[in-house]
């Protein structure tokens, strides 16, 4: 890089190629798009203006579906072998085209009257990395060994859809998480879900192989359903160790007032 070249925050640089934040982060833990600089102290990233085209590429290839792998071979790989990549992902694309297009139409024969869609009460839609990137951030912070067999709860990651964003939280009540995400669409709500960290760990490795993921809350029973085209994981009442305010890990902390009593104590 050109000591000359303008450094942009990573928010700027967010909005000049259009991904979210959180997905530069993650691309940078993936090695595939790495911040010009990370400050030493704060570890603040700032990208230079002549990493755009790169980003840019990246976004559109994963908007395409192309899995990781396959994107880091056309970003870097040999000529040819970017070729047989792209090539072979148009050739899987054609072939699940019909299926993808069945599965749709089934879809909407049972919208007047599927059991399944009728209880849905919230629904959002977000990037698969996006949601797999906020889930790794934040699942450290859950309770393990003791604490965790003596406040179950505190093992959990809260799934929270709520005001138009999706929030992942995690605290042993040392260490507190919180991620937030803005989707592309958003209706009902609010809902709240315990899930139990690893169980959230595992749906952050199938969502980051998926372009967007739906995610869907539904009434009065907990649980969480996540939908990426023909493909979806379900998280059911009782499962991951229960759900935040009911039956079995107990009630989940109130990340608000943590955060609130945080900023009263002058920590940023």
């Amino acid at each position: 890089m050109d000591d000359t070249e303008q450094l942009l925050t990573i928010g700027v640089f967010a909005r000049r190629v259009g991904l979210a934040p959180s997905a530069l982060r993650f691309y940078d833990d993936c090695g595939l798009l790495r911040p010009a600089r990370v400050d030493a102290v704060t570890g603040y990233r700032r990208y230079g203006a002549g990493q755009a085209p790169r980003a840019v590429k990246l976004r559109q290839l994963r908007a395409a579906g192309l899995p990781l792998v396959d994107a880091a071979v056309v970003l870097d790989g040999p000529e040819d072998a970017a070729r047989d990549v792209l090539r072979a992902h148009l050739e899987r694309t054609r072939r699940t085209a019909d299926e993808a297009r069945t599965v749709v139409e089934e879809l909407l024969r049972e919208a007047s009257g599927a059991p399944e869609d009728r209880g849905i009460r919230a629904r959002a839609r977000v990037g698969g990395a996006e949601l797999a990137s906020a889930v790794r951030q934040v699942a450290p912070a859950a309770a393990t060994g003791a604490t965790r067999e003596e406040f179950p709860v505190l093992g959990c990651v809260l799934l929270e859809l709520v005001d138009g964003e999706v929030r992942w939280v995690a605290t042993d009540r040392y260490r507190l998480a919180v991620r937030v995400l803005r989707p592309d669409g958003f209706e009902g709500g609010p809902r709240r879900v315990l899930i139990a960290a690893d169980t959230a760990r595992s749906l952050a490795e199938w969502a980051v192989r998926q372009v967007t993921v739906d995610i869907e809350c539904a009434g009065e029973a907990a649980g969480v359903r996540l939908r990426s085209r023909a493909d979806r994981r379900e998280v059911p009442e009782g499962a991951g160790q229960g759900r935040s305010g009911g039956e079995g890990p107990g009630v989940f902390p109130d990340y608000r007032l943590m955060l609130e009593g945080r900023r009263r104590g002058g920590i940023g």
